[in-house]
């Protein structure tokens, strides 16, 4: 199972530890604390190693208000294409391809191009 590393990590992305999808709460050196996506009660600590990311499918997509066009997936607050077959992120506004795997990729990355967070509607 891939892991991901600290570093990649910003509050509120979406990962997967012990089994259950859990939300960022906080970042250290070499790990998180997290907290569950669903109630958010309970936090816990985890080394880099033991946090996971979650694939980008079609569901997430649609849980983050992305809806299926003719050119791919679109984001409704932006041009944001997103081409599920090979991972592909394309812009109109930029002159460029990003190749993303995983959902909290596609969080920083929306991060990144608005400085607002993909949240789940």
């Amino acid at each position: 199972m891939e892991k991901i590393r600290a570093s990649e990590l910003r509050i509120n992305n979406i990962v997967e530890a012990d089994g259950i999808i859990q939300r960022v709460y906080r970042i250290w050196q070499n790990g998180a604390e997290l907290v569950e996506q669903e109630d958010g009660d309970d936090d816990l600590d985890y080394h880099e190693n033991d946090i996971h990311p979650i694939p980008l499918t079609k569901e997430w997509l649609l849980k983050f208000g992305f809806t299926k066009e003719v050119l791919g997936w679109k984001h409704w607050n932006l041009d944001l294409y997103l081409y599920l077959d090979n991972g592909c992120f394309e812009s109109e506004q930029l002159p460029m391809f990003i190749y993303l795997k995983y959902v909290h990729q596609l969080q920083n990355l929306y991060f990144a191009l608005t400085n607002e967070e993909l949240c789940i509607k």
